[in-house]
């Protein structure tokens, strides 16, 4: 447990990393206020998505088909109802935006009829993550492979016909979390 707990902080630091510098990259020499999620350097795969609009995430791994579900409960706080132990709540909260502000690193269309398998889907893909809005709406993202560059992933989005390419930091973190759950 206590291995998984630190590949859970390893992770998320590299993902704070790797979010801190594409900020002070980008960042102008002015004084400006906060970033807010409109104002984030990179576009986002869904891009008017809050926190507080996310009543449940589900994520689950295909190869294996273990899974992690949060719930947000009529506090505000989250709740695992599928894992034993009492659910950290900070981890969760990092889950939740880290779905919320899922990095885009580029779209392309998918022309004809391609085979999926050269990114990943075989059939199924790696990593599914579903959302379910507090207005009811879903969402659904599906994980292939990882891109020749290393630094993505591919992914199809509810039934868009596009491919994206998410940023490998922040998939590894959600995977990460279905391996150890962030429990007390």
């Amino acid at each position: 447990m206590r291995d998984g707990r630190r590949t859970l902080i390893l992770l998320a630091a590299i993902f704070g990393v790797l979010l801190a510098a594409t900020l002070l990259r980008n960042r102008s020499s002015e004084p400006a206020e906060a970033p807010t999620l409109n104002d984030l350097p990179f576009e986002r795969v869904f891009p008017t998505l809050t926190d507080g609009d996310i009543q449940a995430v589900r994520l689950q791994n295909l190869a294996d088909d273990s899974f992690l579900t949060l719930v947000r409960d009529e506090t505000g706080q989250w709740a695992a109802p599928d894992i034993p132990g009492v659910l950290d709540q900070e981890i969760a909260a990092l889950i939740v935006r880290t779905v919320v502000i899922l990095p885009v690193q580029g779209v392309f269309g998918l022309e004809g009829n391609p085979d999926l398998r050269d990114y990943g889907f075989n059939p199924d893909g790696n990593l599914l993550i579903q959302i379910v809005l507090t207005n009811g709406t879903q969402h659904g993202i599906v994980v292939g492979g990882i891109a020749p560059s290393g630094n993505g992933v591919y992914a199809l989005v509810d039934s868009q016909p596009s491919m994206y390419l998410l940023e490998r930091a922040a998939i590894a973190f959600l995977v990460a979390q279905i391996q150890s759950p962030p429990t007390a």
